[in-house]
Protein backbone atom coordinates (compact mmCIF):
# COMPACT_ATOMS: atom_id res chain seq x y z
CA UNK A 1 0.00 0.00 0.00
CA UNK A 2 2.94 2.33 0.68
CA UNK A 3 4.16 1.85 -2.90
CA UNK A 4 0.70 2.74 -4.26
CA UNK A 5 0.65 5.88 -2.11
CA UNK A 6 4.12 6.91 -3.35
CA UNK A 7 3.04 6.38 -6.96
CA UNK A 8 -0.12 8.49 -6.64
CA UNK A 9 1.63 11.27 -4.70
CA UNK A 10 4.42 11.36 -7.28
CA UNK A 11 2.23 11.40 -10.39
CA UNK A 12 -1.09 13.02 -9.44
CA UNK A 13 -0.17 16.38 -10.95
CA UNK A 14 0.71 14.90 -14.35
CA UNK A 15 -1.96 15.92 -16.88
CA UNK A 16 -1.45 12.68 -18.82
CA UNK A 17 -2.91 10.59 -15.97
CA UNK A 18 -6.57 9.99 -16.85
CA UNK A 19 -7.14 6.80 -14.82
CA UNK A 20 -5.31 5.11 -11.98
CA UNK A 21 -4.89 1.37 -12.47
CA UNK A 22 -4.53 -0.77 -9.36
CA UNK A 23 -3.57 -4.03 -11.08
CA UNK A 24 -3.01 -5.94 -14.28
CA UNK A 25 -4.40 -9.50 -14.43
CA UNK A 26 -4.34 -10.12 -10.69
CA UNK A 27 -4.95 -13.85 -10.00
CA UNK A 28 -7.56 -13.03 -7.31
CA UNK A 29 -9.64 -10.74 -9.55
CA UNK A 30 -12.67 -13.04 -9.49
CA UNK A 31 -12.70 -13.64 -5.73
CA UNK A 32 -14.07 -12.00 -2.61
CA UNK A 33 -10.52 -11.55 -1.31
CA UNK A 34 -9.47 -9.83 -4.52
CA UNK A 35 -12.47 -7.54 -4.38
CA UNK A 36 -11.71 -6.59 -0.77
CA UNK A 37 -8.06 -5.94 -1.62
CA UNK A 38 -8.99 -3.71 -4.54
CA UNK A 39 -11.59 -1.81 -2.50
CA UNK A 40 -8.83 -0.88 -0.03
CA UNK A 41 -6.53 0.16 -2.88
CA UNK A 42 -9.26 2.25 -4.53
CA UNK A 43 -10.00 3.97 -1.20
CA UNK A 44 -6.31 4.82 -0.81
CA UNK A 45 -6.09 6.23 -4.34
CA UNK A 46 -9.28 8.30 -3.86
CA UNK A 47 -7.98 9.67 -0.55
CA UNK A 48 -4.94 11.01 -2.43
CA UNK A 49 -6.61 12.03 -5.70
CA UNK A 50 -10.38 12.40 -5.79
CA UNK A 51 -10.32 13.89 -9.31
CA UNK A 52 -9.59 10.70 -11.25
CA UNK A 53 -11.31 7.37 -11.64
CA UNK A 54 -9.73 4.02 -10.84
CA UNK A 55 -9.55 1.00 -13.13
CA UNK A 56 -8.13 -2.52 -13.07
CA UNK A 57 -7.12 -4.65 -16.07
CA UNK A 58 -9.14 -7.88 -15.82
CA UNK A 59 -8.53 -10.97 -17.91
CA UNK A 60 -10.77 -13.31 -15.90
CA UNK A 61 -13.45 -13.39 -13.22
CA UNK A 62 -15.78 -10.81 -14.75
CA UNK A 63 -18.82 -13.02 -14.31
CA UNK A 64 -18.21 -14.47 -10.87
CA UNK A 65 -20.75 -13.27 -8.27
CA UNK A 66 -18.16 -11.20 -6.36
CA UNK A 67 -15.30 -9.77 -8.38
CA UNK A 68 -13.11 -6.73 -8.78
CA UNK A 69 -15.33 -5.06 -11.40
CA UNK A 70 -17.67 -4.06 -8.56
CA UNK A 71 -14.84 -2.24 -6.76
CA UNK A 72 -13.53 0.05 -9.53
CA UNK A 73 -14.94 3.01 -11.46
CA UNK A 74 -13.98 1.75 -14.92
CA UNK A 75 -13.54 -1.94 -15.74
CA UNK A 76 -10.49 -2.76 -17.86
CA UNK A 77 -10.89 -5.67 -20.27
CA UNK A 78 -7.80 -7.66 -21.22
CA UNK A 79 -8.32 -9.97 -24.22
CA UNK A 80 -12.08 -10.30 -23.77
CA UNK A 81 -13.55 -8.24 -26.61
CA UNK A 82 -16.13 -10.99 -27.16
CA UNK A 83 -17.52 -10.30 -23.65
CA UNK A 84 -18.15 -6.53 -24.01
CA UNK A 85 -21.87 -6.88 -24.70
CA UNK A 86 -22.50 -9.68 -22.19
CA UNK A 87 -20.81 -7.72 -19.43
CA UNK A 88 -22.57 -4.48 -20.36
CA UNK A 89 -25.92 -6.25 -20.27
CA UNK A 90 -25.15 -7.62 -16.78
CA UNK A 91 -23.62 -4.34 -15.51
CA UNK A 92 -25.10 -1.52 -17.64
CA UNK A 93 -23.91 1.31 -15.37
CA UNK A 94 -20.23 0.29 -15.27
CA UNK A 95 -18.04 1.93 -17.92
CA UNK A 96 -15.53 -0.39 -19.58
CA UNK A 97 -12.29 0.18 -21.43
CA UNK A 98 -10.08 -2.00 -23.56
CA UNK A 99 -6.94 -2.18 -21.45
CA UNK A 100 -5.39 -4.92 -23.65
CA UNK A 101 -7.08 -6.71 -26.53
CA UNK A 102 -4.77 -7.44 -29.39
CA UNK A 103 -1.87 -9.84 -29.41
CA UNK A 104 -0.90 -10.42 -33.00
CA UNK A 105 2.33 -11.92 -34.30
CA UNK A 106 4.30 -10.71 -37.29
CA UNK A 107 7.77 -10.51 -38.73
CA UNK A 108 8.51 -7.00 -39.94
CA UNK A 109 8.93 -6.79 -43.69
CA UNK A 110 7.64 -10.29 -44.46
CA UNK A 111 4.88 -10.76 -47.00
CA UNK A 112 4.12 -14.44 -46.52
CA UNK A 113 3.84 -16.70 -43.49
CA UNK A 114 6.06 -19.77 -43.63
CA UNK A 115 4.88 -22.05 -40.84
CA UNK A 116 7.94 -24.32 -40.73
CA UNK A 117 10.22 -21.28 -40.29
CA UNK A 118 9.88 -18.51 -37.75
CA UNK A 119 8.38 -16.17 -40.36
CA UNK A 120 4.94 -14.63 -39.95
CA UNK A 121 3.53 -12.21 -42.52
CA UNK A 122 3.35 -8.58 -41.39
CA UNK A 123 -0.34 -8.25 -42.29
CA UNK A 124 -2.02 -8.72 -38.90
CA UNK A 125 -3.22 -12.23 -39.77
CA UNK A 126 -1.93 -14.33 -36.86
CA UNK A 127 -2.89 -13.84 -33.21
CA UNK A 128 -2.11 -15.51 -29.91
CA UNK A 129 -4.73 -17.93 -28.60
CA UNK A 130 -5.64 -15.51 -25.79
CA UNK A 131 -5.78 -12.39 -27.99
CA UNK A 132 -6.84 -11.26 -31.40
CA UNK A 133 -5.54 -9.31 -34.37
CA UNK A 134 -5.55 -5.52 -34.42
CA UNK A 135 -8.27 -5.50 -37.06
CA UNK A 136 -10.63 -7.70 -35.03
CA UNK A 137 -9.95 -5.85 -31.77
CA UNK A 138 -10.36 -2.38 -33.25
CA UNK A 139 -13.52 -3.43 -35.10
CA UNK A 140 -15.03 -4.73 -31.83
CA UNK A 141 -14.38 -1.36 -30.23
CA UNK A 142 -15.55 0.69 -33.23
CA UNK A 143 -18.90 -1.15 -33.35
CA UNK A 144 -19.84 0.09 -29.87
CA UNK A 145 -20.66 3.52 -28.50
CA UNK A 146 -17.54 5.36 -27.42
CA UNK A 147 -16.84 8.15 -24.99
CA UNK A 148 -13.98 10.58 -25.21
CA UNK A 149 -13.72 10.59 -21.38
CA UNK A 150 -14.47 14.32 -21.28
CA UNK A 151 -17.88 13.69 -19.76
CA UNK A 152 -16.27 11.67 -16.97
CA UNK A 153 -13.21 13.72 -16.16
CA UNK A 154 -13.77 17.42 -16.87
CA UNK A 155 -14.07 19.82 -15.24
CA UNK A 156 -12.01 18.47 -12.39
CA UNK A 157 -11.78 20.66 -9.33
CA UNK A 158 -8.24 21.40 -8.20
CA UNK A 159 -8.08 20.86 -4.51
CA UNK A 160 -5.23 21.84 -2.25
CA UNK A 161 -4.72 18.17 -1.33
CA UNK A 162 -4.09 17.11 -4.93
CA UNK A 163 -1.64 19.95 -5.52
CA UNK A 164 0.65 19.30 -2.58
CA UNK A 165 2.86 16.25 -2.26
Amino acid sequence: MAELERLVRRDRNHPSIVLWSVFNEEPMQGTKQGSQMVRRMVAKVKSLDATRSVTAAMNDGLFTPVNVSQAVDVVGFNYQYQNYDTFHKAQPTLPITSSEDCSAFMTRGEYKTIKDKPIIAAYDDDAADWGTTQRVGWKAIAERPLSDLICYFLPAPMSRASSIA
